[in-house]
């Protein structure tokens, strides 16, 4: 159980990091979500 969750949270953060990676191209592609997230 206990692997199980490592192996849960090791995804997660493999996921928000592509996740970080995938909003930084669009704010350097768009203007307009820098905006919005300041």
């Amino acid at each position: 159980k206990y692997a199980k969750y490592v192996g849960l949270k090791r995804d997660f953060r493999l996921v928000a990091r592509g996740v970080a990676r995938n909003m930084i191209a669009v704010v350097n592609g768009s203007g307009e979500l820098n905006i919005l997230l300041n």
